[in-house]
């Protein structure tokens, strides 16, 4: 690909032609014509979900597993299904029936998913930077200091935004940072 991930059973040739190699239920590469590399690379993954199928268990998902407890050895009956019908079913399940789907699969969030609003994008750190240093009251040498401190932390991280930040992250980054106040009355501007 053009950033440099490779795709298992798909090349580009010479020609410009794209290469699907043989796999089970097709033993001849299958080739075809398309400008754009990400279309190229959906039609890839459509001729190779023709031949797989899935195996759908046919028993009731129950919420709670310890209702039912089968004899050891059994295994529920299942039947072979498309795998591109069966995630067109569950899309048109999850967006026609989201509490139903809720409850058959134990994941509450998508029966109230159509209440929840798309996220925003979370605050670079930089930015989190930039708005503690460039406070009125801190003296510049203490602005310097909270900058290199900061920027030794964002590379310690070396995450790119707030939303990213985890509790084990920031212990790496405080532990890390060389130019961290050692009192406790200087660390009242970290707090």
């Amino acid at each position: 690909m053009a950033d440099g991930t490779k795709i298992d059973g798909l090349s580009r040739l010479s020609d410009g032609r794209w290469k699907v190699s043989p796999f089970p239920g097709q033993d001849k590469p299958i080739k075809f014509v398309e400008a754009d590399e990400r279309l190229a690379v959906a039609r890839f993954h459509q001729i190779r979900s023709r031949t797989n199928t899935v195996s759908v268990p046919l028993v009731d998902v129950k919420p709670n597993p310890f209702d039912y407890i089968p004899p050891t050895g059994w295994t529920p009956p299942t039947t072979e299904m498309d795998e591109n019908s069966m995630w067109s079913w569950l899309r048109e399940q999850i967006m026609t029936r989201p509490k139903y789907v809720a409850l058959n699969t134990g994941i509450e969030q998508i029966g109230w998913m159509t209440d929840m609003l798309k996220p925003t994008a979370s605050v670079p750190l930089k930015k989190v930077g930039e708005a503690y240093w460039s406070r009125s009251d801190l003296r510049d040498k203490e602005s310097q200091k909270c900058r290199t401190t900061w920027t030794q932390f964002m590379k310690a991280v070396a995450v790119p935004t707030l939303r990213d930040l985890t509790p084990e992250l920031v212990a790496i980054g405080f532990s890390t940072s060389t130019s961290l106040p050692a009192s406790s009355a200087s660390m009242a501007h970290w707090t």
